[in-house]
């Protein structure tokens, strides 16, 4: 099983990202990690996840977002010349 982190989980391409891994067979979400909705569930932000990922949205200095994982994806925004 990959275990998975997503670092930006509640902008738009982390929650993309947090949809893709949970139909992922092989993958498994550890840490989602945000400095907004910080405590809350994902699935309280987005509530369409509900029942599929009930995580915690951690801050970056939280020791729970420290946890080891097999892949980090770090979704950042595209700047426009």
């Amino acid at each position: 099983m990959i275990r998975v982190k997503v670092v930006g989980a509640t902008g738009y391409g982390g929650v993309g990202i947090t949809e893709l891994v949970l139909q992922h067979p092989e993958a498994k979400l550890v840490s989602l990690v945000a400095r907004e909705d910080v405590g809350q569930s994902i699935a309280a932000v987005y509530p369409h996840l509900q029942g599929f990922c009930d995580l915690p949205v951690l801050a970056a200095d939280d020791p729970r977002a420290a946890e080891p994982a097999d892949v980090v994806f770090s979704p950042r925004p595209t700047r426009s010349a």
